[in-house]
């Protein structure tokens, strides 16, 4: 029994691993002057609710939750930054929300701090990794529409912790066609 446990383990480790894509940052939004690459995932099709009002609490869902969103669907890339130390919160986020009204992009809803509510602090979905939301930070949405499909981006910082986090949303249809049912 011992050998077979053995070689189920050693067959599990040499199976290979599918990663999710990672990248450094996107074509359309890069980072702040001088941020370090953190982290990053990239997932071809998926659905995000891109947050359009104040966090609160939720009971129901016990989670936190922004007031309004609007559900986007579509490659979803996430990308996570330390901001150089020498920098404050107040400056980063001040350069992303200008970047992106000069780039054409619609802010669709943005907040500093206390103003997106304690949820926002809290809501991991977007912004990951614990309390971002702090010392001069806060959280933006912006849309960019183009022929080829609208593009949304949610961007969250934390002048405390000296993170950014870049979601961007390029909305499309669901690739279909990838199952085959046969009712025979």
């Amino acid at each position: 029994m011992r050998i077979l446990l053995m070689m189920f383990l050693a067959a599990l480790l040499a199976a290979p691993v599918a990663h999710a894509a990672k990248v450094k940052e996107h074509p359309l939004i890069k980072p702040y002057a001088g941020s370090k690459y953190f982290e990053s995932e990239v997932r071809k099709f998926d659905r995000f609710e891109v947050p359009t009002g104040k966090f609160s609490f939720d009971g129901e869902r016990q989670q936190y939750v922004p007031a309004s969103s609007i559900p986007v669907t579509g490659k979803v890339t996430e990308i996570h930054y330390l901001v150089p130390m020498d920098r404050s919160g107040f400056e980063v986020f001040s350069n992303y929300e200008s970047a992106l009204r000069q780039g054409g992009f619609e802010i669709l809803y943005s907040c500093r701090e206390e103003e997106c509510g304690r949820g926002a602090t809290m809501a991991t979905k977007y912004l990951s990794h614990g309390t971002w939301i702090a010392g001069e930070g806060g959280l933006l949405s912006a849309k960019l529409a183009r022929p080829e499909g609208d593009v949304y981006a949610v961007i969250a910082v934390s002048g405390r912790h000296h993170k950014t986090a870049i979601t961007v949303v390029e909305a499309k249809p669901m690739e279909t066609g990838m199952v085959k049912v046969d009712a025979d």
